[in-house]
């Protein structure tokens, strides 16, 4: 396992938003937060990335491919019959293009520090299948290689902070943390309302 995330970090590449035909579609404000919308474009899907907007300069960042309805109805029968499941997060396209796709997500959030140089961010490495059971979302492979590239990324300006109980994972701003060390606590919270 640890060879494979190796392999793919060594592999990983940059490639840039606009190649990706990245697009800002909308923003929509509540009085909790504000969700930006975006999408960009593989040869073989269009991947949605959310971006939740807190206060104190917390952002919760997510993505996924754009699936049929006839897949989610599929998946939703599965669940009901107590069969393993996928949820829009688990959904292997089967591209093979990874560090093509985390070298989007590494751009925009690096647009979004330089917007607001305050930023720490939250995410979660989703599991490959879903069974229901609590074992599914520990420490899976998706959170070890996110944790592995913005510690890589953004080390310097910023820590990451785990929880593998539910492949979680904080990226905060290091600067932030010390004048506003609820920071931590913060970000957890927001995490916690999200499994």
């Amino acid at each position: 396992m640890k060879d494979l995330i190796k392999h793919i970090l060594h592999q990983y590449i940059v490639e840039s938003k606009e190649n990706m035909g990245w697009r800002d579609v909308q923003t929509k404000t509540s009085d909790r937060l504000k969700t930006h919308t975006s999408v960009f474009f593989t040869k073989k899907f269009k991947y949605i990335v959310e971006v939740e907007e807190y206060d104190n300069h917390f952002y919760l960042v997510s993505f996924y491919p754009k699936l049929n309805k006839d897949w989610y109805d599929k998946q939703l029968t599965r669940k009901m019959y107590g069969q393993d499941y996928l949820d829009k997060y688990s959904y292997r396209t089967n591209e093979n293009i990874p560090r093509r796709i985390l070298s989007v997500l590494v751009e925009h959030i690096s647009d979004i520090i330089k917007k607001d140089p305050l930023s720490s961010f939250g995410y979660f490495g989703a599991p490959d299948i879903k069974t229901d059971n609590d074992k599914d979302i520990f420490d899976t492979q998706r959170y070890r290689i996110y944790n592995q590239i913005m510690g890589k990324e953004f080390g310097s300006s910023h820590r990451v902070i785990g929880r593998p109980e539910y492949s979680g994972a904080l990226l905060i701003n290091r600067k932030v943390e010390k004048e506003f060390p609820e920071i931590v606590d913060y970000g957890l919270d927001i995490l916690q309302t999200h499994l």
